[in-house]
């Protein structure tokens, strides 16, 4: 596949310029060529959308809560390191328009259980009242999710992020098959490199060295998801293309 088809998705905006799944990070990657950002949303306790990856807040904002217990008054009033704050899928649609979303749907708890089971209509209906489906991508570990979008939201894009763990798990024969119905795959990068054969539906991640980003555009993947998509981008050549 030639540079002008590859696609260099910004994991979680330009972690490297703004902290991570803040809306200073993505339009940080944007103004820095970035056509993709990557984000992981889970729900607070009143089911209002918000990006952030990890459960517990601590690691950003040195407290230990977590988003699905607290309300989204709450969520809203947590300083960051930095300063910054957490924002709604809301915020993120309104402010980045015009770049494709990879949006996550947070849902497996280490423990297996599943404390976000509204988050598919959730956030499937705010984008639709964002009008920002076609610059969406919804995208999961969790099979249950993204089978739940093809059926109640066929017109979404949907990905299954795939990794050894969750192959190995009790999900893992639908993960399988989800592998088989989504549109997009979205696999670790050492997992990559076996799904040869649909490499042009393929992102993996995450990738963020050159020599690795160069090897999966030669071999025709369709893009890969990097913590330095700006850096990547300017090094390699290319336009920033959208999936």
């Amino acid at each position: 596949m030639s540079s002008d088809g590859f696609c260099i998705v910004g994991h979680r905006g330009a972690p490297h310029e703004a902290l991570e799944n803040t809306l200073e990070s993505f339009q940080a990657a944007r103004r820095m060529g970035v056509g993709a950002v990557e984000f992981d949303v889970q729900l607070s306790r009143d089911g209002v959308p918000f990006l952030f990856h990890d459960f517990s807040t601590e690691r950003l904002a040195g407290i230990d809560r977590y988003i699905v217990e607290m309300h989204s008054s709450q969520v809203r009033g947590i300083e960051l390191q930095g300063s910054y704050r957490i924002p709604s899928l809301q915020d993120a649609l309104k402010g980045l328009k015009g770049i494709v979303k990879f949006i996550e749907l947070k849902t497996l708890w280490p423990d297996g259980v599943d404390r976000n089971p509204g988050i598919v209509d959730a956030v499937c209906s705010m984008v639709e009242k964002e009008g920002a489906v076609k610059e969406c991508r919804i995208i999961s570990f969790d099979p249950r999710k993204t089978r739940e979008v093809r059926e109640r939201y066929p017109g979404f894009v949907t990905g299954i992020d795939i990794d050894v763990q969750t192959l190995q798990s009790p999900l893992g024969d639908m993960v399988r098959e989800e592998m088989r119905e989504c549109d997009l795959l979205v696999p670790e990068s050492g997992l990559a490199r076996e799904l040869g054969k649909e490499r042009e539906r393929c992102i993996p991640w995450t990738v963020n060295s050159i020599g690795e980003a160069m090897e999966f555009m030669d071999s025709g993947y369709m893009g890969i998801i990097s913590d330095v998509a700006p850096s990547l981008i300017r090094a390699m050549g290319l336009l920033c293309v959208s999936p």
